[in-house]
């Protein structure tokens, strides 16, 4: 008997397999003109053009050391997203809501166009909860791949020679553990193509590779503050979306106000989970144009900035333990080695998520453009930088090549297998003691246990700032963890001697002038949002005066009542007294007592009453 979870993967594969029969495959031509824009859903091959011709290949060319200088790469480290994966659970339930919505209430028109009749009848919602974000084998594909591709292109690197001294690390996500797995068996194919068994070595690490969890400044101050978001709402629904909901709703015969944003997303979402996981141009795909595609995009990257990337500090801070990890790692390959010490680890490789590599991107100054995405300059924004699409991809790689070269250690950076310049720095492979030169305020300052662990009152006080601005208040002090220091370690510092010098004047007075610049900036952003707590608290007061204008009534109210009371006990009072009053002078009730004389009895009064006629009639 089948378990249930098994069950339902063999359902979504024969479902899988019925719809590879009512649709063509995916051909060239037929990729949907907005596969480019799908955000942190978007496939690696759409970002990477080269790849759509041919995805097995390494392009040589990407690796930049100086010509003039002979050099070697003798290390990689290479922090990888996991590959295309299945809808997470939330998006499953938006899906299945959609589906019956446009099954059930959209109209049926004679003469529709053939996608919208699949959707109102043809398309059946395969995709089951316990799918819930799991890698699915086009992901698995994506990191066979980019193995092989990086062997390729650092043969000397990745070589089975070295399988045993190459580290793997991974967040514990089934989708992250799945995808460093699958880049050991492109390794292996490789290797030796044939033999089925793959030895996995890898470990767990989510201190490393989720650090964005651990990290309290960040979880109290973006991760569960709701105004860290405003922006992300505030487009949600103005107007550039409202624009698309309305055009999605005309298509769909649908009335406006019963597809939500969240649905709009969704049946975009759709689109793209077709795409990325059958290879399918879906139905879904022909509700949007490309301008719907741009404002979805956008709408999906002003989150990115704002959850994980410049919008707060915080959330760039967050990653300084993958930082260091990294940096510790070039450490130790870099530096000077004696004949009888033993080689460093050629590569590694740690697979994590978007969270992971964006925060990383950002602490290290990448893809922050002049002015920052609001829900008020989307048109503003059209040559941004900041393009998720294109940085996190599905199996989005940041690589760092650590050369040997004629003048000293040299390291070359890759996103996503292109080459990208470190910031400030004018060459392709820059000396490394520049680099570190470069980064030297995070080096120094960067302490996860003192930078990250604040409150979140002061993280609302720091969140528009540069992570580079604040940190410059450290730039003169040593990390406190010195541990992370090799030179603690009885390591060769020899290489690194000339960059852990604390800057002098020049430097506070160069970080002071920049905060200077950058201060009218951010005093709009703080008067503005004044402004708005100023609002809020004029609606406020204004309320609380009508509540208490109507306990006041009310009070005045009980005061009317316990009056009117009182008068009532009174009037109740004083008719016991009549009552008993009466009841004391009625003849019934006389009793002239014992003290009278017997000859003046009850009896005999009553006797003389009833036989004189005169007192009869008195």
């Amino acid at each position: 008997m089948l378990c249930p979870a098994r069950s339902s993967v063999l359902l979504a594969a024969l479902s899988l397999a019925l719809t590879r029969r009512t649709c063509c495959s995916l051909r060239g031509s037929d990729i949907p003109h907005i596969a480019a824009h799908f955000g942190t859903k978007t496939r690696y091959e759409d970002s990477n053009l080269r790849l759509l011709h041919d995805g097995g290949s390494a392009n040589s060319s990407v690796l930049k050391p100086p010509a003039a200088e002979r050099c070697s790469p003798v290390h990689l480290t290479a922090v990888i997203r996991h590959g295309s994966r299945y809808p997470t659970v939330k998006n499953i339930r938006r899906i299945r809501k959609l589906s019956e919505l446009v099954r059930t209430e959209a109209a049926r028109v004679s003469g529709s166009p053939g996608w919208l009749q699949e959707l109102q009848s043809g398309w059946e919602m395969w995709y089951t909860d316990d799918m819930d974000g799991q890698l699915v084998m086009k992901g698995r594909e994506d990191l066979r791949r980019l193995a092989a591709r990086l062997a390729g292109l650092l043969p000397s690197l990745l070589s089975e020679q070295n399988r045993n001294r190459i580290s793997f690390r991974t967040s514990s996500k089934h989708r992250c553990v799945s995808s460093v797995e699958a880049f050991q068996e492109g390794l292996q194919q490789l290797w030796r193509p044939g033999e089925p068994e793959v030895q996995y070595s890898h470990q767990v690490d989510d201190e490393l590779m989720r650090f964005f969890e651990r990290c309290r400044g960040y979880v109290e101050g973006v991760e569960n503050n709701r105004t860290a978001l405003l922006e992300v709402e505030k487009f949600k629904h103005g107007e550039e979306m409202e624009g698309v909901r309305r055009r999605v709703a005309e298509r769909l015969g649908l009335p406006q106000h019963r597809l939500a944003p969240d649905l709009v997303e969704a049946a975009f979402f759709l689109c793209s989970y077709e795409l990325s996981i059958r290879s399918l141009h879906s139905p879904w795909c022909f509700l949007f144009d490309e301008e719907d595609a741009k404002v979805l995009e956008y709408l999906s990257d002003l989150k990115q900035y704002w959850k994980r990337s410049h919008g707060h500090a915080i959330s760039s801070l967050s990653s300084c333990p993958l930082f260091h990890h990294v940096f510790r790692t070039l450490d130790k390959a870099g530096r000077p080695r004696r004949s009888t010490e033993a080689s460093p680890e050629p590569a590694s490789i740690l697979v994590g998520h978007a969270e992971t590599l964006l925060p990383l991107l950002s602490l290290l100054g990448l893809y922050k453009d002049q002015t920052p995405p609001t829900a008020s300059n989307y048109h503003a924004q059209h040559g941004r930088s900041f393009r998720t699409s294109l940085i996190v991809p599905y199996a989005a790689n940041l690589l760092f090549v650590l050369y040997d070269c004629q003048r000293g250690p040299r390291l070359q950076m890759l996103i996503n297998e292109s080459p990208v310049r470190f910031l400030g720095l004018d060459e392709d492979a820059p000396l490394y003691r520049d680099v570190r030169a470069t980064y030297r305020h995070l080096l120094d300052g960067c302490d996860f246990h003192r930078d990250l662990t604040v409150s979140p009152a002061e993280e609302r006080l720091r969140g528009s700032d540069d992570s580079q601005l604040l940190l410059t208040v450290n730039i003169d002090k040593k990390a406190q963890n010195k541990t992370d220091r090799p030179e603690e370690k009885g390591e060769d510092t020899s290489m690194l001697t000339s960059d852990v010098q604390t800057p002098g004047a020049a430097g506070i007075l160069e970080a002071i002038a920049a905060l200077k610049n950058d201060f009218g900036s951010k005093v709009d952003g703080v008067l503005t949002a004044i402004n708005e707590i100023k609002s809020d608290f004029k609606d406020f007061a204004g309320r609380l005066e009508q509540a208490e204008d109507r306990i006041g009534d009310i009070e005045d109210d009980i005061v009317g009542e316990k009056t009117k009371i009182a008068k009532l006990e009174k009037q109740v009072s004083e008719l016991t007294s009549k009552v008993d009053d009466l009841e004391n002078r009625s003849p019934t009730s006389w009793d002239p007592g014992p003290s009278l004389p017997s000859w003046l009895s009850r009896e005999r009064i009553d006797y003389q009453v009833r036989h004189n006629p005169l007192l009869r009639e008195s």
